[in-house]
């Protein structure tokens, strides 16, 4: 667990604690780069204010966070990784309405969650748990993710959500989870995402089919990729910790 909260106490530009960050990320990163990409999951904007801060570390958000962690990488048995917790973009509706106003961005080596103060320990957890489920899927699964299709992102992302649903209840879910129903959501599978599975990541019809941009169904790739998972894991009668090495191809052919 990184002490972030040391580094707002001395600035809260975000361009600061950008810098602060280099030495996690490949030597030639900037710190202007690693800003946008964290705005682009959560990140507040410019500078967050002092109050909410302060709130931040009334509410204890650090030490909660980290004996989730530990909780958490017991029981799957994961690597350790460093944890940057960062206020969340308070202005963001769409973190609040499609994300519960929590959000987090893993990479193989690292995570990052943007919280508020009025996080609960479920909200917490229910964050914690996506995002780590990644680092574990990216440490059990060996394809390169720079190789990545858009099966391989449903599946991890769905892989994710339903370790959610599992451990805490559907009710902590994302809204794109539950509110599809799966009725729609497997149609979606059959005409949206199967016919195109093995577009490229660096294809801009996969992000749109991702996140449902342009004329697709708002977060399409995320709302399936949960739906049918969510089926092959009743089917196969699976528990999370049996799927970190699941070949998405399997749930095709389920």
């Amino acid at each position: 667990m990184k002490n972030t909260k040391e580094w707002l106490e001395i600035n809260r530009s975000n361009l600061y604690i950008s810098e602060r960050l280099k030495r996690y990320f490949q030597e030639k990163t900037n710190a202007r780069f690693i800003r946008d990409l964290l705005i682009q999951h959560g990140l507040y904007k410019g500078t967050i204010s002092k109050t909410i801060m302060e709130a931040m570390i009334e509410k204890n958000i650090w030490k909660r966070v980290a004996e989730s962690y530990e909780q958490l990488r017991e029981e799957w048995q994961g690597k350790d990784v460093p944890i940057f917790i960062l206020p969340v973009d308070p202005t963001s509706n769409r973190i609040q309405k499609e994300f519960n106003g929590r959000s987090g961005l893993a990479f193989c080596d690292k995570l990052f969650l943007f919280l508020t103060s009025s996080a609960s320990d479920e909200d917490i957890q229910a964050i914690l748990t996506h995002e780590y489920h990644h680092v574990v899927r990216l440490q059990h699964y060996t394809k390169n993710e720079e190789d990545y299709n858009l099966l391989d992102t449903i599946i991890m992302e769905g892989l994710a959500e339903n370790a959610v649903r599992e451990r805490l209840g559907e009710g902590y879910t994302a809204s794109w989870a539950e509110e599809v129903p799966e009725k729609i959501a497997l149609k979606w599978w059959g005409n949206l995402i199967l016919p195109n599975y093995q577009l490229p990541r660096d294809s801009r019809k996969y992000h749109q089919l991702l996140y449902g941009t342009g004329f697709y169904p708002k977060m399409v790739g995320y709302s399936v990729g949960y739906r049918v998972v969510k089926d092959y894991m009743k089917k196969s009668e699976k528990k999370t910790e049996e799927c970190f090495d699941l070949e998405p191809k399997a749930v095709i052919q389920k």
